[in-house]
């Protein structure tokens, strides 16, 4: 695992047009052949996944507010779907500057 950070994750309902919460759990970057995959699981006993995508160059991610990272993804059904992480004021550079360096850097 490269990194992690605990995060509230949202995405947006296509039904009504807000924001819909998908639930609380720890971000982990993780290593996946050439590539690093973001996997956001539940923190319930049964760690449903919140979102597991792989990070790729074109993939947009910027800063939104003083505590959310806003992310456009691919999601388990092969559509594009916009996620609202929420993270510690703290730990939001940080975690930012992370997912921007794991969309264009080869991990080793």
């Amino acid at each position: 695992s490269v990194s992690c950070s605990r995060v509230q994750s949202s995405g947006i309902n296509a039904e009504y047009g807000g924001w819909n919460e998908k639930g609380i759990g720890i971000a982990n970057l993780k290593k996946c052949n050439d590539k690093v995959q973001l996997l956001i699981r539940n923190d319930t006993t049964m760690g449903t996944v919140i979102m597991n995508t792989l990070l790729h160059e074109k993939m947009p991610i910027s800063k939104s507010g003083k505590n959310s990272i806003m992310i456009i993804a691919t999601n388990e059904e092969s559509k594009t779907e916009t996620y609202l992480l929420r993270v510690n004021k703290d730990k939001l550079d940080e975690f930012f500057d992370k997912l921007e360096e794991c969309k264009t850097s080869q991990p080793a």
